[in-house]
């Protein structure tokens, strides 16, 4: 069964979510979306909505990732509610394993990160409190079962790119992307670093980036951030997740540059509509708030961090070989992001002082 805009009402229905008054009084709005799968968001104008995620079960892969995002729920959800900290999450609805077909609530008014900063132009330290604090809660109440075998345990696809040639797939951009990684041996010396020292201390996202962040409400003081998209959810190292949401501020940077080949990268750099420097104070408040609340001892510190910057880039590759796929070539974005993740992979110390700007 693959739902559409109008099935999805009936099997809703037929779960019990949707009553016949409701359907008579046109109370539901269903927005359908194709992305990674296929999603349904369905409003209801009298009450909670919905989000419905089904894999696409012609996209390899699809429906394995989908259930590793409902057993997360399932897992994790109990947890941080023992600590009053479920709001973090999504509400876990229920899982249809026979179809692939997962029920979330859906988060009212909400917006990605992304999205807010996209509006806006503002990287606002209060946004970056609330970020830190809800993955530090996520990692924290899920200490105890990174060692479950009730989890699937995958290593970052980004971490194996010098080994594992077969994560770029047989497209053009994936053939140039591992010319690339064998010219240069500052990633495989990187990766292996990273690789060599990976521990499972907590469940970690995976994938968190700001794309993955939802801030919704009206409590400007202190917004409520969910992180959403677990479908990479594995027991890992947690350092990998504060990578992947400090790469994303680079991404930003590089993607509101002008590039033009051959010209002084400098230049590039005076020509972004996202400065690095406006989003420093946004970064600085996420890694304090999710040092202090993870519980950090101060000698950990520097070496968490140092390391949670080598992640980032790692995760750099991952993000220019997805923009290069997507336009079907290697763009000047992407060369950027892929050189700049060279240059934090092989020197994280430098980065986190002149890239990230944290001390």
């Amino acid at each position: 069964m693959v739902l559409d805009s109008f099935s999805i009402v009936h099997y809703l229905d037929q779960l019990g979510f949707v009553d016949a008054s409701s359907l008579v009084a046109a109370d539901w709005l269903v927005i359908e979306q194709w992305r990674r799968n296929h999603n349904f968001l369905v409003v209801r104008h009298s009450g909670p909505g919905l989000f419905v995620k089904q894999a696409d079960l012609f996209h390899a892969g699809s429906p394995q990732t989908v259930a590793r995002e409902a057993r997360f729920y399932e897992v994790a959800g109990p947890l941080l509610a023992q600590e009053q900290a479920a709001s973090v999450l999504p509400d876990f609805i229920t899982y249809d394993a026979a179809r692939s077909i997962l029920v979330l609530g859906l988060i009212p008014h909400a917006e990605s990160l992304e999205e807010a900063h996209r509006r806006s132009g503002d990287f606002s330290a209060t946004y970056g409190e609330a970020t830190g604090s809800a993955l530090a809660r996520v990692h924290r109440a899920t200490e105890g079962i990174a060692q479950s075998a009730d989890l699937v345990r995958v290593l970052p696809w980004a971490l194996r790119a010098d080994i594992d040639t077969s994560v770029f797939g047989p497209s053009a951009p994936g053939r140039e992307f591992v010319d690339i990684i064998r010219r240069f041996p500052g990633f495989g010396a990187g990766l292996a670093s990273l690789r060599s020292t990976w521990s499972h201390d907590c469940v970690i996202h995976g994938d968190f980036k700001l794309s993955h962040a939802l801030v919704g409400g009206t409590q400007e003081s202190s917004p409520p951030i969910r992180i959403v998209d677990w479908e990479f959810a594995t027991p890992g190292d947690c350092a990998w997740d504060v990578g992947g949401l400090l790469q994303s501020y680079l991404t930003i940077w590089v993607n509101s540059m002008q590039l033009t080949p051959g010209a002084d990268p400098t230049r590039w750099m005076q020509t972004a509509r996202a400065p690095i420097e406006t989003m420093h104070s946004q970064i600085r408040a996420f890694f304090e708030q999710y040092v202090a609340e993870r519980g950090q001892q101060a000698a950990d510190r520097g070496a968490f961090l140092t390391r949670a910057v080598a992640c980032s880039g790692a995760r750099l590759i991952q993000s220019a070989f997805e923009q290069a796929n997507e336009a079907g070539a290697i763009t000047a974005q992407a060369t950027t992001m892929l050189q700049l993740g060279l240059n934090v992979l092989t020197e994280p110390e430098f980065a986190q002082a002149e890239l990230y700007a944290i001390h």
